[in-house]
């Protein structure tokens, strides 16, 4: 546009001049000619007011020639009659009497006339004639070429002129394009600074009036972008912060299968970059049971819904949907493929809690079943009265009751561990809990147990308090040392210690007794999980007893750790952390 503007104020510069320069040489000469007519006027009245009477007209034409400088002399009679010429020989000259000029002078006075001259060989000369004498016209002839000589001779100053006029031309023309296109260029960087995002900057009002207009609505135009791109940011902030505290995975495909959106839970989920915006899905994720789903979602429009074990103890809830709308396909034709939208929610421990509850539904159906089949059977005979025997039937009696108050143990404990896992009991009132107090009395209420295994308890320690409920504490330590008893060997021994160490309150159980292999120890705090099946069920245990202690301790947030050998012993410490205790006395 500067080139543009730069050729044509040479252009126009150079127009002005030719123009300028012509009309100039045009006003000179028609100025050269007015003037030298007046002069011939003149002359001729002075030549006209002194007309001496006589009879050679040559002699005289050529007189008065040389007086008015050379110029052309001519005496015609009123007919027509050339009668004497400065220049020619009137004897050879034909009839004037139709020249403008002459029937002019002859009807007025006087009279002027431009052509060219036939006597003259064509010359264009100005022809001007006046009464001179009775019958007898006096015309003075110029040629027209001697006065544009003039001209001519100043040619080569207008020409210099020119020259010189053209030589400033470009300075001023280059000078002048920058000056009208200064303003555009500042309209051009706030458009640009517009695009770049660098809203909000107001551009100084240019000198040109016609162009306040446009810098105005431009500068509106930027203070409502910046205003806009403000709002569009926030909301984009507000979105990202929400996804990414989602914890659930959310992926967006547009319809070439290319990332648009995935938050920080998805990429963890399928353990991928951060940089896999706009690249294709198998930059995100490698599974080929996902990328399938979304292709089936993008090209069938198809809804898929199916579990994905991780292998890292992770499992996914994936939920894959089609989505339509031009924000996730590039393609402008109608009908444009959709996309699809993929929700990854970790529902391992949703389906851990489904298993658990299977598995508790069998064990506790096979638990209860055997002392149901027990109590049915015997109470079967004793109805048919088989049996006859007094003593047989006692005995009979003994193992419904037995087996019943097994079943009572095993409901009760389902119930209790039912209780803590939902948080629905009623919250009892916590107060301080002597810890050795506690396990002193549940140990001197195992005393026929114990002496029956031929079992020795012995607690000892320091009395150390916790705030906590006492019938959880109570259940704690009688679930601890029972089972220690129980699983003991003949001859065997109970340690029940109480201590503090620093700020915490130990509760240390170690027996003498069969002890836990070493794959099973993880396995011992699980619901209705035996060691050795057959031996506790002998014994009268339930599977219950370790699983109510680890509700007890997550509760009241104590550690709980396990040490034990095959043969040799268990031991079992529950660690109160400083925000369960209350007191202590030494």
């Amino acid at each position: 546009m500067k080139k543009m503007i730069f050729l044509r104020c040479m252009l126009i510069c150079i127009a002005a001049l030719v123009i300028s320069e012509a009309f100039s040489a045009y006003i000179l000469s028609y100025t050269k000619e007015r003037e030298t007519e007046r002069s011939m006027g003149q002359m001729l009245e002075v030549f006209t007011s002194d007309a001496p009477a006589t009879g050679d007209w040559n002699a005289l034409a050529r007189r008065y020639a040389a007086l008015s400088g050379g110029n052309r002399i001519t005496f015609i009679s009123d007919s027509g009659r050339v009668l004497g010429d400065s220049q020619a020989d009137p004897a050879r000259m034909d009839s004037h009497a139709s020249r403008p000029e002459v029937e002019q002078a002859v009807r007025g006075g006087s009279g002027s006339a431009k052509r060219a001259s036939e006597t003259m060989n064509g010359q264009r000369t100005l022809y001007i004639a006046a009464r001179y004498a009775e019958d007898c016209i006096l015309r003075m002839a110029v040629p027209l070429d001697s006065l544009r000589t003039g001209v001519s001779q100043m040619l080569p100053a207008m020409v210099a002129g020119i020259l010189a006029a053209l030589s400033i031309a470009p300075l001023l023309a280059k000078k002048t394009a920058g000056s009208i296109l200064a303003p555009l260029d500042q309209l051009a960087e706030s458009l640009a600074r517009i695009a770049d995002g660098k809203c909000g900057e107001k551009s100084a009002l240019p000198k040109y009036e016609e162009l306040i207009p446009i810098v105005n609505s431009i500068n509106a135009i930027s203070g409502y972008m910046s205003s806009t791109v403000r709002q569009l940011e926030g909301e984009r902030n507000k979105l990202e912060y929400l996804l990414g505290s989602m914890e659930q995975g959310l992926v967006i495909i547009d319809s070439n299968l290319k990332v648009l959106t995935v938050n920080s839970s998805a990429a963890r989920f399928l353990n991928a970059g951060s940089n896999t915006r706009g690249k294709n899905i198998l930059h995100l994720t490698h599974i080929r049971q996902i990328v399938d789903a979304i292709t089936d979602a993008v090209k069938r429009q198809k809804t898929v819904v199916f579990d994905y074990d991780a292998g890292t103890g992770e499992i996914l809830s994936i939920h894959i949907t089609p989505v339509s709308g031009s924000w996730v396909s590039d393609k402008k034709e109608t009908g444009a493929r959709a996309g699809a939208v993929m929700l990854m929610t970790d529902v391992t421990h949703e389906r851990q809690i489904g298993r658990m509850k299977e598995e508790f539904v069998a064990n506790a159906s096979h638990e209860l079943k055997t002392p149901i089949t027990t109590i049915k059977g015997f109470a079967e005979l004793l109805q048919v009265g088989i049996v006859q025997d007094e003593e047989q039937k006692r005995d009979y009696l003994q193992r419904i009751t037995k087996e019943a108050g097994r079943m009572t143990s095993i409901i009760d404990d389902i119930l209790k561990i039912a209780s803590y896992e939902s948080g629905g009991e009623t919250e009892k009132p916590r107060a301080a809990v002597d810890l050795l107090e506690v396990c002193r009395v549940v140990a001197e209420n195992l005393l026929p147990q114990a002496a029956e295994k031929d079992v020795s308890v012995r607690v000892a320690g320091a009395s150390v308090q916790v705030e906590a409920v006492y019938e959880d504490i109570r259940q704690l330590a009688i679930n601890l040392i029972e089972n220690a008893v129980k699983y003991n060997r003949p001859g065997g021994s109970v340690e029940v210690r109480v201590k503090r160490d620093k700020t915490d309150a130990v509760l240390t159980v170690e027996d003498t007794g069969i002890g836990i292999p070493v794959a099973d120890q993880a396995r011992v705090f699980e619901r209705f999980y035996r060691v050795d099946k057959g031996r506790s069920r002998k014994i009268g245990g339930t599977g219950l007893g370790l699983s109510i202690v680890k509700h007890i301790a997550a509760k009241y947030q104590a550690k709980l750790t396990l040490t034990s050998r095959e043969g040799v012993g268990t031991k079992i410490r529950v660690i109160f952390s400083d925000s369960a205790r209350a007191g202590e006395t030494p």
